[in-house]
């Protein structure tokens, strides 16, 4: 009896453990949400995004540039496979408005139609408020903003609050008419 008592006790000692264990290692690799904002190109530094977390703990805040040649099949991953129900055909395009080289990006369907702007780190809602969120939408006409989602620390995104579930439910009328300017 006492053998068994003492198993028992080594059981609840070893499950304890474990436990404590997959609390440091929840802790240690916690996803968290980071800021983004579009960089166009220019004499510093190539197309894509700048991404940061916000830590309270440091004084200076630690960035990130990622390239969008890297970028973008991160949201063609992990991105696009949540703003659709059935994602196939969709690319995301970086491209020219009013002369400047890779100053905007557009969702595009399979049909090379332009279905929605896609903006990063900026509210086109809230007067062009920087926030560092991704948002995709209409430039054509406010409410602009469709779907709203927070890039998390593994390159995957959560959609916070939006207007649609999925983008099969914007209205053909709100949807795009023109790929860039």
């Amino acid at each position: 009896m006492s053998l068994i008592l003492s198993f028992i006790k080594l059981l609840e000692g070893l499950a304890s453990l474990m436990q404590t264990a997959a609390k440091a290692i929840r802790k240690k690799f916690a996803l968290l949400p980071q800021r983004v904002r579009w960089c166009a190109p220019d004499s510093t530094h190539e197309t894509g995004i700048l991404v940061w977390t916000d830590d309270p703990t440091k004084a200076a805040r630690d960035t990130e540039f990622i390239p969008w040649a890297r970028f973008e099949p991160e949201l063609m991953m992990n991105l696009l496979p949540r703003l659709f129900a059935d994602p196939v055909g969709y690319h995301f395009v970086a491209g020219s408005h009013h002369g400047k080289e890779y100053w905007l990006v557009q969702l595009v369907g399979a049909d090379g139609k332009p279905f929605g702007d896609v903006w990063f780190g900026v509210n086109p809602d809230e007067d062009w408020s920087q926030d560092g969120l991704i948002r995709v939408g209409t430039a054509r006409s406010a409410p602009h903003v469709w779907q709203t989602y927070r890039r998390l620390s593994d390159g995957t995104y959560e959609r916070l609050p939006s207007r649609f579930r999925t983008l099969e439910d914007v209205p053909e009328g709100e949807r795009n008419a023109t790929l860039f300017t």
